[in-house]
């Protein structure tokens, strides 16, 4: 909504202010121009951590706050994809935990009987998609049986951030190199 933009710009403009200079020429920083828009537009946005993405409390960390405002909204829909992880439970509570009170967090597990049906219109109407750690190759098989690989690029073309750690960061290259198939790094 129109009243919740300010406060979205000026929480940019914060969280900018704190990267390094060199992160908006790499293309790591929201520009200028959204900066300073009278309108938050929706760019199609992929931010991948290195490694985990939570504070050293076990709280959210600033890759967090900056992923929830480079969406543009002051209480995005944040969805979790914990398909590299196997859609683990516990994953999923720390997620909840973490996001909680500052989002609107829901979860999508792919494992047992997923329907396109049902999942597929949730999916494209999230502000966020955060994905887990785990195993890329098995996570990206499983997103092509079902067609999510298809329906992430929809929603990324639609506007919505796609971020996550470790797998859930490289999953968004054409190809990476991975432990998934053995404690050896191979390509993917």
């Amino acid at each position: 909504p129109e009243s919740s933009r300010p406060a979205a710009r000026a929480r940019l403009r914060q969280l900018s202010s704190a990267l390094p200079p060199q992160a908006e020429t790499l293309g790591l920083a929201p520009s200028a121009g959204l900066r300073e828009s009278a309108a938050v537009p929706r760019l199609s946005r992929i931010v991948g951590f290195g490694g985990r993405s939570v504070a050293a409390s076990g709280g959210p960390s600033k890759l967090d706050d900056y992923v929830l405002e480079l969406s543009g909204q002051d209480r995005p829909r944040v969805l979790y994809l914990p398909t590299p992880a196997a859609d683990a439970d516990a994953l999923i509570v720390g997620f909840y935990e973490r996001f909680a009170g500052r989002a609107e967090p829901s979860h999508l597990k792919l494992f047992g009987a997923p329907d396109a049906a049902s999942w597929r219109p949730r999916l494209l109407e999230q502000d966020v998609i955060y994905v887990s750690g785990g195993n890329t190759a098995n996570a990206l098989a499983v997103w092509r049986v079902h067609g999510m690989d298809a329906a992430l690029r929809e929603a990324w073309e639609g506007g919505a951030v796609l971020c996550g750690g470790s797998a859930g960061m490289i999953c968004w290259f054409e190809c990476s190199v991975t432990d998934s198939f053995g404690p050896e790094l191979a390509p993917l």
